[in-house]
């Protein structure tokens, strides 16, 4: 009965922000591909297969850095939901309790305070772990979008 019951448990977090993560990855590439085809076509072109996989790396790279900018704070929920066993509800009210609410009651009144104030509640509060998430997204959706075009490529009839 443990395993059966437990079998799906902390399933919710990661259904949640996956498809969503997902989706704006293959956006994100489609549109810097489309792009960098329209303006510099001698990138894409099989003459030079080098840059062609140079170019195709670089934008699944930039599609796996951006959505980090969106995706941190519920990568941060997620994992430490997961870590304390809680549901999403009360992980979003533990963080916010935890990190926003001592950084917000301080009253500034200068522009350094103000700037100083944004950092930590950037570094320390909603986008903690997020250098450690570029490193993990940035060269592995290069790496994944790479592989997807040297396989469509070497599919015999894919391109007819």
């Amino acid at each position: 009965q443990g395993l059966s019951s437990n079998l799906f448990a902390g399933i919710v977090p990661p259904l949640i922000t996956v498809p969503f993560a997902w989706s704006i990855y293959w956006g994100i590439y489609s549109f810097t591909i489309n792009r960098i085809e329209n303006k510099y076509p001698l990138l894409m072109s099989h003459e030079i297969p080098a840059f062609k996989y140079m170019t195709i790396f670089a934008c699944g790279a930039i599609s796996g850095g951006l959505p980090c900018l969106m995706l941190c704070p519920t990568d941060l929920i997620k994992c430490y939901a997961q870590k304390y066993h809680l549901s999403s509800k009360d992980a979003t009210t533990q963080i916010h309790n935890k990190f926003i609410n001592k950084k917000a009651d301080v009253i500034m009144t200068s522009q350094p305070q103000i700037r100083t104030s944004m950092h930590t509640l950037l570094r320390k509060g909603i986008y903690r772990g997020f250098v450690s998430n570029l490193v993990r997204d940035m060269p592995g959706m290069g790496m994944y979008f790479l592989c997807l075009e040297v396989c469509r490529n070497n599919i015999a009839g894919y391109n007819d």
